[in-house]
């Protein structure tokens, strides 16, 4: 029975090290690029215009966010493991999954 552990112990650790490498360059990959990993999140939900996103950790209160589809959204309820956003258009271009980008831009509406 040792013996089947450790063989279990081997792959999983074998696994575990190509797993970190691939992260480790795939995040070298995104810095050199201007992008963090805080940058990008995931929409888990999306309901009457209002989409539940994971990740987004260096979003800020009203910043723009652009969603796959190309349509922007609005990042209103900041917390500490989602973001609520707005839609800024029609809700049934954005699924469950997309990936969702920072802009590094606050909505502005000029008045006057």
């Amino acid at each position: 029975m040792s013996l089947f552990i450790d063989d279990i112990n081997g792959f999983v650790s074998k696994d575990y090290d190509s797993i970190a490498e691939a992260a480790a360059r795939y995040t070298g990959s995104q810095e050199q690029q201007g992008e963090s990993s805080g940058d990008i999140g995931r929409v888990y939900s999306v309901k009457d215009g209002i989409v539940r996103i994971k990740g987004l950790h260096n979003v800020v209160s009203n910043e723009k966010i652009r969603f796959t589809s190309g349509l922007f959204g609005l990042a209103l309820n900041l917390e500490m493991h989602a973001v609520g956003a707005l839609i800024l258009g029609s809700e049934r271009y954005v699924n469950a999954k997309d990936f969702v980008f920072r802009t590094g831009e606050v909505l502005k509406v000029p008045v006057g």
